[in-house]
Protein backbone atom coordinates (compact mmCIF):
# COMPACT_ATOMS: atom_id res chain seq x y z
CA UNK A 1 0.00 0.00 0.00
CA UNK A 2 1.16 3.52 -0.71
CA UNK A 3 -0.16 6.98 0.06
CA UNK A 4 -0.75 9.24 -2.93
CA UNK A 5 -1.60 12.97 -2.90
CA UNK A 6 -4.54 13.97 -5.05
CA UNK A 7 -4.22 17.31 -6.81
CA UNK A 8 -5.91 20.22 -5.09
CA UNK A 9 -9.25 21.10 -6.63
CA UNK A 10 -10.22 24.50 -8.10
CA UNK A 11 -11.38 25.84 -4.75
CA UNK A 12 -7.91 25.32 -3.35
CA UNK A 13 -8.95 22.85 -0.69
CA UNK A 14 -6.18 20.80 0.83
CA UNK A 15 -5.32 17.72 -1.10
CA UNK A 16 -6.66 14.43 0.10
CA UNK A 17 -4.45 11.47 0.61
CA UNK A 18 -5.72 8.19 -0.68
CA UNK A 19 -4.29 4.78 -0.24
CA UNK A 20 -3.62 2.78 -3.39
CA UNK A 21 -2.65 -0.83 -3.63
CA UNK A 22 0.74 -1.58 -5.15
CA UNK A 23 0.19 -4.73 -7.22
CA UNK A 24 3.76 -4.94 -8.43
CA UNK A 25 4.84 -6.47 -5.12
CA UNK A 26 2.05 -9.01 -5.10
CA UNK A 27 2.63 -10.05 -8.70
CA UNK A 28 6.43 -10.14 -8.53
CA UNK A 29 8.32 -13.38 -8.91
CA UNK A 30 9.92 -13.60 -5.52
CA UNK A 31 11.47 -17.03 -5.65
CA UNK A 32 14.64 -16.96 -3.62
CA UNK A 33 13.77 -13.97 -1.46
CA UNK A 34 11.86 -13.59 1.76
CA UNK A 35 8.37 -12.15 1.49
CA UNK A 36 8.64 -8.44 2.15
CA UNK A 37 12.39 -8.47 1.66
CA UNK A 38 14.72 -8.39 -1.29
CA UNK A 39 17.56 -10.19 0.43
CA UNK A 40 18.79 -13.35 -1.28
CA UNK A 41 18.04 -16.77 0.17
CA UNK A 42 19.54 -19.01 -2.53
CA UNK A 43 23.16 -20.05 -2.01
CA UNK A 44 25.18 -21.49 -4.88
CA UNK A 45 27.95 -23.90 -3.85
CA UNK A 46 30.56 -24.76 -6.50
CA UNK A 47 33.09 -27.62 -6.68
CA UNK A 48 30.96 -30.02 -4.60
CA UNK A 49 31.42 -32.93 -7.02
CA UNK A 50 32.90 -34.00 -10.32
CA UNK A 51 30.18 -34.83 -12.88
CA UNK A 52 32.17 -37.86 -14.04
CA UNK A 53 31.83 -39.34 -10.54
CA UNK A 54 28.05 -39.01 -10.77
CA UNK A 55 28.05 -40.92 -14.07
CA UNK A 56 30.17 -43.70 -12.58
CA UNK A 57 28.11 -43.87 -9.37
CA UNK A 58 24.51 -42.69 -9.96
CA UNK A 59 23.51 -43.10 -6.28
CA UNK A 60 26.13 -40.48 -5.37
CA UNK A 61 23.82 -37.63 -6.42
CA UNK A 62 21.16 -38.55 -3.86
CA UNK A 63 23.83 -39.04 -1.18
CA UNK A 64 25.34 -35.61 -1.86
CA UNK A 65 21.94 -33.90 -1.78
CA UNK A 66 21.07 -35.56 1.53
CA UNK A 67 24.47 -34.76 3.03
CA UNK A 68 24.31 -31.09 1.99
CA UNK A 69 20.75 -30.74 3.25
CA UNK A 70 21.75 -32.22 6.60
CA UNK A 71 24.78 -29.92 6.88
CA UNK A 72 22.82 -26.80 5.87
CA UNK A 73 19.89 -27.55 8.20
CA UNK A 74 22.35 -26.62 10.98
CA UNK A 75 22.12 -23.00 9.76
CA UNK A 76 18.33 -22.82 9.29
CA UNK A 77 15.36 -24.28 7.43
CA UNK A 78 16.29 -25.50 3.94
CA UNK A 79 13.47 -25.41 1.41
CA UNK A 80 15.17 -27.02 -1.57
CA UNK A 81 18.48 -28.52 -2.67
CA UNK A 82 19.18 -28.86 -6.40
CA UNK A 83 22.24 -30.68 -7.71
CA UNK A 84 23.15 -29.67 -11.28
CA UNK A 85 24.62 -33.02 -12.31
CA UNK A 86 25.88 -31.98 -15.76
CA UNK A 87 27.50 -28.71 -14.70
CA UNK A 88 31.30 -29.05 -14.99
CA UNK A 89 31.80 -26.83 -11.91
CA UNK A 90 29.92 -29.29 -9.66
CA UNK A 91 27.21 -26.79 -8.69
CA UNK A 92 24.56 -27.23 -6.01
CA UNK A 93 21.82 -24.71 -5.26
CA UNK A 94 20.44 -24.45 -1.71
CA UNK A 95 17.32 -22.37 -1.04
CA UNK A 96 16.74 -21.30 2.55
CA UNK A 97 13.48 -20.01 4.03
CA UNK A 98 15.18 -16.84 5.28
CA UNK A 99 18.17 -14.65 4.45
CA UNK A 100 19.95 -14.98 7.83
CA UNK A 101 20.63 -18.73 7.59
CA UNK A 102 21.55 -18.34 3.91
CA UNK A 103 24.18 -15.75 4.77
CA UNK A 104 25.51 -17.93 7.57
CA UNK A 105 25.76 -20.90 5.19
CA UNK A 106 27.52 -18.76 2.59
CA UNK A 107 30.13 -17.66 5.12
CA UNK A 108 30.65 -21.08 6.76
CA UNK A 109 30.96 -23.14 3.57
CA UNK A 110 33.09 -20.71 1.53
CA UNK A 111 36.67 -21.96 1.37
CA UNK A 112 35.84 -25.20 3.19
CA UNK A 113 37.33 -28.44 1.86
CA UNK A 114 34.98 -31.19 0.74
CA UNK A 115 36.19 -34.43 -0.89
CA UNK A 116 39.59 -32.88 -1.79
CA UNK A 117 37.89 -29.85 -3.39
CA UNK A 118 37.71 -26.32 -2.02
CA UNK A 119 34.13 -25.06 -2.01
CA UNK A 120 33.19 -21.67 -3.43
CA UNK A 121 29.91 -20.07 -2.35
CA UNK A 122 27.92 -17.11 -3.61
CA UNK A 123 24.36 -15.84 -3.61
CA UNK A 124 22.36 -16.63 -6.74
CA UNK A 125 22.06 -13.53 -8.93
CA UNK A 126 18.69 -14.70 -10.37
CA UNK A 127 20.18 -14.56 -13.85
CA UNK A 128 22.84 -17.26 -14.14
CA UNK A 129 21.58 -20.62 -15.39
CA UNK A 130 23.50 -23.50 -13.86
CA UNK A 131 21.71 -26.25 -15.75
CA UNK A 132 23.88 -26.99 -18.78
CA UNK A 133 23.59 -29.64 -21.51
CA UNK A 134 25.46 -32.88 -21.02
CA UNK A 135 28.98 -32.71 -22.47
CA UNK A 136 30.21 -35.20 -25.06
CA UNK A 137 32.62 -36.64 -22.49
CA UNK A 138 29.85 -37.25 -19.94
CA UNK A 139 27.57 -38.72 -22.60
CA UNK A 140 30.31 -41.13 -23.69
CA UNK A 141 30.95 -42.19 -20.06
CA UNK A 142 27.24 -42.69 -19.42
CA UNK A 143 26.76 -44.75 -22.58
CA UNK A 144 29.86 -46.83 -21.80
CA UNK A 145 28.53 -47.57 -18.31
CA UNK A 146 25.12 -48.47 -19.74
CA UNK A 147 26.72 -50.80 -22.31
CA UNK A 148 28.64 -52.56 -19.53
CA UNK A 149 25.47 -53.06 -17.50
CA UNK A 150 23.43 -54.30 -20.44
CA UNK A 151 26.34 -56.32 -21.79
CA UNK A 152 26.37 -58.64 -18.76
CA UNK A 153 24.47 -61.37 -20.62
CA UNK A 154 26.23 -64.13 -18.68
CA UNK A 155 24.24 -63.31 -15.57
CA UNK A 156 21.03 -62.73 -17.53
CA UNK A 157 21.30 -66.09 -19.33
CA UNK A 158 21.57 -67.99 -16.03
CA UNK A 159 18.67 -66.19 -14.36
CA UNK A 160 15.10 -67.41 -14.87
CA UNK A 161 12.72 -65.02 -16.56
CA UNK A 162 9.56 -63.70 -14.96
CA UNK A 163 7.58 -66.83 -15.89
CA UNK A 164 10.06 -69.16 -14.22
CA UNK A 165 11.35 -70.51 -17.54
CA UNK A 166 14.92 -70.53 -18.74
CA UNK A 167 15.80 -67.68 -21.04
CA UNK A 168 16.62 -69.92 -23.97
CA UNK A 169 12.92 -70.45 -24.70
CA UNK A 170 13.29 -74.23 -24.68
CA UNK A 171 11.33 -75.36 -21.64
CA UNK A 172 10.47 -78.79 -22.97
CA UNK A 173 6.88 -77.98 -23.96
CA UNK A 174 5.51 -77.50 -27.44
CA UNK A 175 3.33 -74.55 -28.28
CA UNK A 176 1.04 -74.59 -31.29
CA UNK A 177 -0.21 -71.36 -32.75
CA UNK A 178 -3.20 -71.24 -35.07
CA UNK A 179 -4.31 -68.30 -37.13
CA UNK A 180 -7.82 -67.61 -38.25
CA UNK A 181 -8.97 -65.40 -41.07
CA UNK A 182 -10.70 -62.27 -39.94
CA UNK A 183 -13.66 -60.93 -41.95
CA UNK A 184 -15.49 -57.68 -41.45
CA UNK A 185 -18.75 -58.06 -39.58
CA UNK A 186 -21.97 -57.06 -41.28
CA UNK A 187 -20.88 -57.65 -44.88
CA UNK A 188 -22.95 -60.30 -46.66
CA UNK A 189 -22.57 -61.65 -50.11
Amino acid sequence: WAWVDDDADASGRASKKRKIYDQSRELAWDSGVERGSHLPTVVIVKHVFDPRDLVRTPALAAELEAELRQECEKFGRVEKVILFDTNPDGVVSIRFAEHGPAKLCLNKLHGRWFDKRQLETLFWDKVTKYKVPESDELRALRLERFAREVGDDDEAADAPDMFGDDNDGNDGTTTTTTTTELRPIGLRR
